[in-house]
């Protein structure tokens, strides 16, 4: 029971990462576009 939440609050934690990493290279690409712009 505790290895199966265990992998369960791992693959959360995974995708937390993964979306936190994309909302980042958003952010990043925005600004590099921002800046051409102007």
């Amino acid at each position: 029971m505790t290895n199966y939440y265990f992998e369960l609050s791992d693959e959360a934690l995974g995708a937390k990462l993964v979306c936190f990493g994309w909302i980042r290279v958003f952010v990043q690409v925005r600004f590099l576009l921002i800046g051409v712009n102007e």
